[in-house]
């Protein structure tokens, strides 16, 4: 089966939130996905601005 892809920006200062997301994802079995993390709004902006993403996930207390 082709699992679709997307590409998720996870933006969030906890590194094992990231984590958790990232796995979380990971399990997915309908699609794919190229995930991107930043620790700061300001990097996770910079990375909005280099690649097209589908999706972010932001930790709205950063």
């Amino acid at each position: 089966m082709h699992r679709q892809h997307r590409t998720v920006l996870i933006v969030d200062d906890a590194p094992e939130d990231r984590e958790l997301y990232r796995r979380y994802l990971l399990r997915d079995p309908e699609y794919s996905y190229t995930i991107l993390e930043a620790s700061l709004g300001q990097q996770g902006l910079e990375l909005l601005q280099q690649q097209p993403v589908n999706a972010v996930l932001l930790d709205y207390r950063l």
